[in-house]
C-alpha cells in the first residue's frame, strides 16, 4: 500500500513501492499511490521511468499547487480537487511513455488552473479529461498541448467541460500546438449545463430532480476514475445537491 498526505502541518506517509522525499516522488517499479494535500500551498514533482506503469489517485483539497510530471513510462492519474489551482506541466520524454489524466473539481471560488502538455520525443501519448463543476466564483482552464517538429506518431486529445451552477463567467482556453502532420490531435470545450433531455431521461424513471442532478454529477466527475471503496467514501459526500438550476 502506497500513501502519502501532505497539509501545512507535515506529511504523513505509508510507502512500500513508492520513493518520495523533498516534495519528489518517483515510480522504479509498478505501483499505486493514494496523494492527499489538504490546505496546503507549495510544488510537487512526480517521475515515472522507464517501461514502469504507475496509478495516482489525487486529492486535493483547498491547495494551491504548481506540479510537474516527467513521464518515461505509463502514467494513470485520477484527481479531485476542492477549489485546487495552480500549474501542471507534463513532459512525455520517452517513446511509448503515455499520459491519461481525468481531472474533476468543485469550485465555490474564483479559481485557475493551467495545463501544459509537451511530447518532447515522437511515439507518446496524452489523454487528458478535465470536468469542473463551478458553484459560485469564476473558473478559467488554460490547456495546452505541444507537438514539436520532432515528436511525429504522437496523440494528443483534451476534453475540458464547466458545469456553471454560479452567475459568473467561467472560460476555457484550449490550445494545440503541433508542428507536425503526422500526429492524432483533437480538443473539444464546453461550458453551459447538463441538457434537458439528460434530466427528462432520469425523471421519467421517477427520480426526483435532486437525485437526478446527483446521478449526473457523480458519473461526470467520477465516471472515468477507478476508485476504491475508501476513495469513494472520501469522494461522493462532496457532491453537490442541487435543484431547481
Amino acid at each position: 500500500m502506497n500513501k502519502i498526505i501532505i497539509t501545512n502541518r507535515g506529511v504523513e506517509q505509508e510507502l512500500d513501492s513508492v520513493l518520495f522525499s523533498e516534495n519528489k516522488i518517483i515510480f522504479n517499479k509498478d505501483a499505486r499511490l493514494s496523494l492527499s494535500l489538504e490546505n496546503y500551498e507549495g510544488s510537487l514533482s512526480i517521475e515515472v521511468q522507464e517501461e514502469i506503469s504507475a496509478e495516482v489517485v489525487l486529492f486535493l483539497n483547498n491547495s494551491k499547487v504548481d506540479f510537474t510530471y516527467n513521464i518515461k513510462g505509463d502514467l494513470t492519474l485520477s484527481s479531485f480537487g476542492l477549489n485546487y489551482q495552480g500549474k501542471i506541466s507534463i513532459s512525455l520524454e520517452k517513446e511509448q511513455a503515455k499520459i491519461t489524466l481525468y481531472s474533476a473539481s468543485i469550485n465555490d471560488q474564483d479559481r485557475k488552473v493551467v495545463t501544459k502538455i509537451k511530447h518532447v520525443v515522437p511515439e507518446t501519448i496524452s489523454e487528458l479529461v478535465q470536468h469542473v463543476v463551478s458553484l459560485k466564483g469564476s473558473t478559467t482552464l488554460e490547456v495546452e498541448g505541444i507537438v514539436p517538429k520532432s515528436s511525429s506518431q504522437c496523440v494528443c486529445k483534451q476534453d475540458n467541460k464547466i458545469l456553471n451552477f454560479g452567475t459568473s463567467d467561467c472560460t476555457i482556453l484550449p490550445k494545440l500546438l503541433i508542428d507536425n502532420y503526422d500526429v492524432e490531435a483533437a480538443h473539444s470545450a464546453y461550458v453551459g449545463k447538463f441538457s434537458e433531455d439528460e434530466l427528462f431521461y432520469l425523471q421519467s424513471r421517477g427520480l426526483d430532480e435532486a437525485t437526478c442532478y446527483y446521478l449526473l454529477l457523480k458519473s461526470y466527475l467520477f465516471g472515468k476514475m477507478s476508485l476504491t471503496d475508501e476513495e469513494k467514501e472520501l469522494f461522493y459526500p462532496h457532491i453537490p445537491m442541487i435543484k431547481e438550476v
